[in-house]
């Protein structure tokens, strides 16, 4: 469809279609290094404030319809990092969706004060050569019982046949595999951050 003429609308359109299509054929790809314990993939320099603007943009819709405040805040100059960028995005749109569904959840639940307004904040910040991704939200947190389990492999608070307990497994996966950490913090009723620290790409000679 790509190769024939389409309006500017559709070309949009079809182009955000394709390149969801690849991100889901990496995912596949992401489940058998866990599963085969190998690394994948090519590494490139990426700038992570541009995969961080189109992973929240693409989420945007969803979260402007359910009232959802978004808060962006990038460093400047833009953070570059050696990774694998279908990898990266798969991170932080995993951290994000997660993230929207808890404050859905909230929302559904009713389970907050009438004063609650259900917000989501992602920002990068460069510290002593590496660049850290906070993604940070308000919703009912995560209770110590849980917070142990959250990187195992097919383990979910969802109700069957609403999550694969896959996401945060392959996001932690990713993120080692990148030479970085990723930690969470979460104070049930309030909040849940989580951060993730990777190494600043070398800088581009003149």
């Amino acid at each position: 469809l790509l190769k024939k003429e389409q309006s500017a609308d559709d070309r949009h359109a079809l182009d955000t279609v394709l390149t969801e299509a690849r991100r889901a054929a990496r995912i596949v790809k992401d489940l058998l290094t866990i599963a085969r314990r190998e690394e994948g993939g090519s590494l490139v320099r990426v700038d992570l404030n541009a995969i961080v603007r189109y992973i929240v943009d693409t989420q945007h819709y969803a979260m402007e319809t359910r009232g959802i405040h978004t808060s962006v805040q990038l460093a400047t100059p833009a953070p570059h990092v050696t990774a694998d960028p279908a990898q990266l995005e798969q991170v932080v749109l995993n951290l994000v969706v997660n993230a929207r569904q808890a404050l859905e959840a909230r929302l559904e639940r009713r389970a907050a004060p009438s004063d609650w307004r259900p917000s989501l904040d992602v920002a990068t910040q460069v510290v002593d050569g590496t660049v850290t991704l906070t993604v940070t939200d308000n919703g009912p947190g995560i209770s110590a019982r849980d917070l142990p389990h959250i990187w195992d492999p097919f383990w979910t608070t969802r109700d069957e046949g609403e999550g694969t307990g896959l996401g945060l497994s392959v996001v932690h996966s990713i993120v080692v595999a990148h030479g970085g950490t990723i930690e969470v913090t979460s104070a049930p009723g309030e909040r849940t951050r989580f951060t993730i620290t990777l190494p600043l790409a070398p800088a581009l000679t003149p």
